[in-house]
């Protein structure tokens, strides 16, 4: 699984052919905001060793894990659970039924 700003996209092991899928989950909210400044866009753009990302800024990044066989992951924008279950690997991934809506990142263990 590969996250990015806006979506996900994610290769499963059981099929035959490495096939990517685009995963992303048809009901993901997204909002502006990301990184300004050095780096950040073309050549020469931005103050050479200054970090221009406000505060108010969300910089958007996808927390992923897997939960046995399941891959779950978190978009920091969004905060919702998404699962998506490679046996399945046509099915986009899906928000965790239950689970808390206001997370920034995901963990799992044993």
């Amino acid at each position: 699984m590969v996250g990015t700003p806006i979506g996900l996209q994610a290769a499963s092991p059981l099929a035959a052919i490495s096939t990517v899928y685009d995963i992303t989950p048809s009901t993901l909210t997204l909002v502006g905001g990301g990184r300004r400044g050095f780096g950040a866009g073309l050549y020469g753009n931005g103050r050479y060793g200054k970090s221009e990302v406000a505060a108010a800024d969300n910089i958007a990044q996808w927390s992923l894990d897997n939960f046995g066989r399941y891959l779950v992951a978190v978009h920091s924008q969004d905060g919702r659970l998404f699962s998506w279950d490679p046996a399945n690997p046509t099915v986009i991934a899906a928000p965790v039924a239950n689970a808390p809506v206001d997370n920034t990142l995901v963990v799992t263990t044993d």
